[in-house]
C-alpha cells in the first residue's frame, strides 16, 4: 500500500508523558508531515486521539498543520490508567492527517503506555515512583527448532514463564 503524496512522516508520530497523577495526565504528541510533491505545500489538519481499552476516546485534539511541518499537540487525560508490571494497561494513540478535498488521508496507530521512569546511580530504577529491582534476562530472537518465524503463542508462553519466575525485563539479542 502506497502512502498518499502528503502523509505523516516515517516515525512522524511520537508521544511523551509530561505529568501524571490520579486525576489527570498530560501527554504531548509530536506530529510531523511530509510532502512528496515538488514545490507544493498546503494546509492540512491532524486529529490526535488517545483511545482506552474499551474503545472510548480518553483525550483528543485537532490542529492545523502544513504539508511539511512538525507540530506538538497536548492531550489531557482524565483519571489516567498507568502502565505497571502487574497491569500493563495500553492506550491506542491514533493520528489522522486530514487532507482537504480528498479522502486520501494518512493514519498512524501506536500503542501508548502512561508511566514514569526514573534512574538514579544510588537508588537504581523506579517505575511510577516505586523503586524496583530489575531482574532481567537476555533472550534470543529465535525459538529453537522453530527458527526466527516464531508464532505469537510461543512468545506468549515464553514470556509468561519468564514472568512466573520473577523476570521483569528482557533484552532481545541479535535481531
Amino acid at each position: 500500500v502506497n502512502a498518499p503524496e502528503v502523509h505523516l512522516a516515517q516515525w512522524g508520530t511520537a508521544y511523551r508523558l509530561t505529568a501524571i497523577n490520579k486525576s489527570k495526565a498530560t501527554v504531548e504528541v509530536d506530529v510531523e508531515t511530509t510532502d512528496e510533491r515538488q514545490g507544493k505545500s498546503g494546509k492540512l489538519s491532524a486529529t490526535v486521539q488517545l483511545i482506552d481499552k474499551d474503545g472510548k476516546v480518553a483525550a483528543a485534539a485537532k490542529t492545523a498543520i502544513g504539508s511539511r511541518e512538525k507540530k506538538t499537540v497536548t492531550l489531557t487525560v482524565k483519571n489516567p490508567q498507568r502502565w505497571t508490571l502487574e497491569r500493563p494497561y495500553l492506550y491506542t494513540l491514533r493520528t489522522v492527517l486530514n487532507a482537504p478535498k480528498t479522502e486520501d488521508n494518512d493514519t498512524s496507530v501506536v500503542s501508548a503506555g502512561l508511566r514514569t521512569l526514573d534512574f538514579s546511580p544510588n537508588k537504581g530504577f523506579a517505575l511510577n515512583g516505586e523503586w524496583i529491582k530489575v531482574k532481567g534476562v537476555c533472550v534470543h530472537d529465535d525459538a529453537g527448532v522453530l527458527g526466527v518465524a516464531v508464532p505469537k503463542e510461543v512468545w506468549r508462553r515464553r514470556l509468561a514463564e519468564l514472568k512466573d519466575i520473577g523476570v521483569n525485563a528482557i533484552r532481545l539479542s541479535h535481531n
